[in-house]
């Protein structure tokens, strides 16, 4: 059987293809721009991925 990849793993691929630190001079810029990016329809393959959801709306964990 395979092993799954965890999440965070693959949020980390995505945004090392998506983002540049060299880009933002500063960390909290580089996190603004991450949130952003994990937000738009852009990341809409990701697990977890609510950036289509209401504000309310609650990512539950696939074992649930």
């Amino acid at each position: 059987m395979p092993q799954k990849e965890f999440a965070e793993f693959q949020w980390a691929d995505f945004f090392r293809s998506n983002l540049n630190p060299s880009d933002v001079e500063w960390t909290a810029k580089l996190i603004d721009k991450a949130v952003k990016l994990a937000e738009s329809p852009q990341a809409k393959a990701q697990p977890g991925y609510v950036g289509d959801k209401p504000p309310t709306y609650v990512c539950h964990d696939e074992n649930d």
